[in-house]
């Protein structure tokens, strides 16, 4: 799921994992090119084949979340980002994220 968020946000006990490989299941089609994107093909091979489960300080320095925060501050930081968002004009906003991507 975090995988279609734009902004993820965690706690700092989290953890990330993708287990399809260790369970014999292929990823949901759009995934391996998210997660790629995201934090590189070899860590992309790393946590897809190798099933490798992250801590919340190295999906924050692979680039998988952007902030750890703790648990009491998360809902106030994702309200905060959510806020800064809907003060913009939507069109603009889409025309934002569809330059980024």
């Amino acid at each position: 799921m975090a995988l279609a968020c734009d902004i993820r946000l965690a706690v700092p006990h989290a953890k990330f994992f993708y287990p399809v490989a260790k369970l014999g299941f292929l990823p949901q089609p759009s995934d391996p090119d998210r997660l790629s994107t995201l934090v590189g093909p070899a860590r992309t091979k790393l946590i897809l084949l190798g099933g490798e489960r992250l801590t919340v300080e190295e999906a924050l320095s692979f680039g998988l979340i952007e902030r750890i925060c703790e648990p009491e501050a998360l809902l106030p930081a994702a309200r905060s980002l959510c806020a800064a968002a809907l003060q913009g004009d939507p069109s603009n906003l889409r025309a934002i994220k569809s330059m980024i991507h």
